[in-house]
């Protein structure tokens, strides 16, 4: 059977229909893929941070600790140390190790350098997956959407050979690219033990969801991200940060996921017609 060789509204109701296929296969290989990992204490701010929301969660909840216990101030769109303050966790003393007034980009860069540590801290441990697994995972959740454009790109080759419309065709391309590339992004870097780690937080400090107190704001912000932050004396830092995309979202990725632990998704779909050989 030469599928190649079918009008154009067969080919494309089988290429919708191979789409549905490519997706379910790529959650079911992120699902089967994930490291099982190992249990592990996690006590560490900035551990935590990093598990529940990513990077750039571990700047929101250390800054979120600091404005709290009054090390930090924000003043007209920067962060100003308080003279004297001390933090406890190693990101916290990187942020009042840096003098006077903090704008966004600094805070930024400071991020980006100890983020790394935390990240290898939680891969030794076993509660996270490298970068190279990652990307690794990632291109096995993109793989059948590669397959299913490369079957794309040969019906289209055979369409413009034989002077025929393949405008919907192209389109149909378009979004399998985008969906092999929203896939290959979507990876839950969290091992299996990471996420029972962080769903065991989350029910633990529940209460911290709507109204955390200044000295626990830290913690609030490490497992539930900044949202926590709204309709808090502290709720103009939102503002600050998102200017500089440091406000911290579920993973993980680049990182992403629901917030449950899992690697499941589904996207948009599309559909068209092209001329018909």
């Amino acid at each position: 059977m030469d599928v190649l060789n079918w009008s154009g509204p067969e080919f494309l109701v089988l290429y919708g229909g191979l789409g549905v296929v490519a997706l379910l296969v790529s959650v079911f290989t992120a699902n089967m893929s994930r490291a099982p990992g190992r249990d592990a204490p996690l006590t560490d701010l900035d551990a935590i941070a990093m598990l529940s929301r990513g990077e750039a969660n571990v700047v929101d909840a250390a800054v979120a600790r600091l404005l709290g216990n009054g090390s930090l101030q924000l003043s007209d769109r920067k962060l100003v140390t308080v003279d004297g303050a001390r933090g406890e966790t190693d990101f916290e003393r990187a942020i009042l190790a840096e003098q006077g007034e903090i704008g966004r980009q600094r805070l930024k860069r400071i991020g980006a350098r100890h983020g790394h540590g935390v990240e290898q801290r939680l891969v030794r441990d076993g509660l996270y997956i490298s970068g190279e697994e990652a990307r690794t995972r990632g291109f096995l959740q993109a793989a059948p959407f590669l397959i299913l454009i490369l079957l794309g790109a040969a019906k289209l080759y055979v369409g413009i050979s034989r002077d025929r419309p393949v405008t919907f065709l192209v389109l149909l391309l378009g979004v399998t690219a985008g969906l092999a590339i929203w896939r290959y992004r979507a990876v839950d870097r969290r091992t299996r033990a990471g996420s029972r780690a962080v769903a065991s937080l989350r029910a633990e400090h529940d209460r911290l969801r709507l109204a955390a107190p200044s000295d626990e704001m830290g913690m609030a912000v490490a497992i539930f991200g900044a949202a926590v932050l709204a309709g808090s004396p502290f709720a103009a830092y939102r503002q600050f940060a998102a200017g500089s995309g440091l406000v911290g979202s579920d993973h993980h990725i680049d990182h992403h996921d629901s917030g449950c632990g899992n690697d499941s998704g589904c996207g948009g779909s599309g559909c068209g017609g092209c001329g018909g050989d």
